[in-house]
């Protein structure tokens, strides 16, 4: 088929002892580039994760947890969340959730306590909870053919207390 063979192999493995299944692997670049990327595991995150491609947590019953950056950066990015509940903490650290791109919520309880700042459209699909301690921070910059903005767009309901941010730029 014309392709050449790969020289690079490139694993990650994360799970709990005794929860390991089966090793995945792809020979075609193709079908490989395509691939939904998906850790079994349950995220507390206190660093930066860049998601550069569409990402599944899938750990039944996870209490996932953000007091670090999520940054949603690939076009089309979709972050699917399964589990019991997701929460982008508060307080200090507090949890960012940037980007543009999808968060998929459904059948999960998604609160934010931290900073929702969307750069372009980000998407919760799903019910999207903004408690007292939220900030939904949104900016606008530029004028005439070529403005950009960041907007959330909720496909559930939403919920909101906490603080709304908007900052404007290159208006004047």
């Amino acid at each position: 088929s014309g392709e050449r063979p790969p020289w690079l192999l490139h694993r990650i493995t994360a799970h709990e002892a005794g929860e390991a299944g089966a090793t995945s692997f792809e020979t075609s670049r193709a079908a490989f580039i395509g691939r939904t990327r998906t850790l079994a595991a349950h995220l507390t995150n206190s660093g930066t994760i860049a998601v550069n491609y569409s990402l599944t947590l899938s750990k039944a019953g996870a209490l996932h947890q953000n007091t670090g950056l999520i940054e949603l950066t690939g076009t089309g990015t979709v972050v699917t969340v399964t589990g019991s509940s997701f929460t982008n903490q508060g307080g200090d650290p507090s949890g960012t959730i940037t980007g543009a791109g999808t968060l998929d919520v459904n059948g999960v309880t998604f609160t934010n306590h931290g900073v929702m700042n969307p750069t372009g459209v980000m998407t919760v699909s799903g019910n999207y909870t903004q408690g007292a301690g939220g900030t939904l921070s949104v900016g606008f910059s530029g004028s005439g053919a070529d403005p950009q903005f960041g907007m959330l767009q909720v496909a559930g309901t939403a919920t909101l207390a906490g603080s709304l941010c908007v900052s404007a730029t290159g208006f004047l």
